[in-house]
């Protein structure tokens, strides 16, 4: 009996100690315990690994709304697009793989004053290293809608790996994207050059936006 009797007073004792140590701790360092709680919370968050959705996954996801798109895009009914584009991170156009910091991005608000607009803007440089500098009607022709992508050779919905030699950076700018593209295998230019167009897309509350454009060109190499 004074063996239980003692053993309980020595477990209200460490429950006091530790209890008052626990009050010296918050009174002191709460609030700095607290933000480097709320710190770390947002580093795990930031260190997520992506899901990156299988190819047939991807493309149930996204087909329809990809079609419905690609078909803005080919007849020009760019106020029908401004509904899809990113409400957060705009539209980014590129005339390359390797996405850059100097792209063009346009938000949503601005996009019909944009589209509408004349003025001649730098929007990456060519496979010559020149500068590609014109109107947004001219970039369209050329490095937006260039090929007739509706009767495309192959598509793909997030492809692992590119079927060509081109340096890309798109996983690191937008890890979770759903990426589809559209390949034409052989164009009219002397019959060797091959053309993709790349839709990037996005989520952003469950709902699946429109985040960049890249066209990507080659040359097939010789037989």
């Amino acid at each position: 009996m004074a063996k239980t009797s003692h053993r309980n007073i020595e477990r209200r004792n460490n429950l006091i100690f530790f209890s008052i140590i626990f009050l010296f701790v918050f009174v002191f360092f709460g609030v700095d315990y607290l933000k480097q709680e709320q710190l770390l919370d947002k580093i795990i968050q930031q260190e997520e690994v992506p899901i990156i959705l299988p190819a047939e996954e991807a493309e149930f996801v996204i087909k329809e709304q990809n079609k419905t798109i690609l078909k803005a895009i080919r007849f020009q009914n760019f106020k029908f697009l401004e509904s899809f584009i990113h409400p957060k991170k705009g539209l980014r156009f590129s005339p390359q793989s390797y996405f850059l910091t100097k792209d063009i991005i346009v938000s949503a608000n601005d996009w019909s004053e944009f589209y509408g607009s004349e003025k001649e803007l730098v929007w990456g440089k060519d496979s010559a290293n020149q500068a590609i500098k014109m109107n947004f009607a001219d970039y369209y022709d050329n490095y937006i809608y260039d090929e007739d992508y509706k009767n495309f050779d192959e598509i793909y919905y997030n492809p692992q790996h590119s079927r060509v030699n081109i340096v890309e950076n798109i996983r690191r700018i937008y890890p979770a994207a759903i990426v589809v593209e559209f390949h034409i295998n052989e164009t009219a230019v002397l019959g060797k050059e091959w053309s993709i167009l790349r839709l990037v897309y996005e989520q952003h509350k469950n709902v699946w936006y429109l985040v960049a454009l890249a066209n990507i060109k080659g040359l097939n190499s010789e037989e």
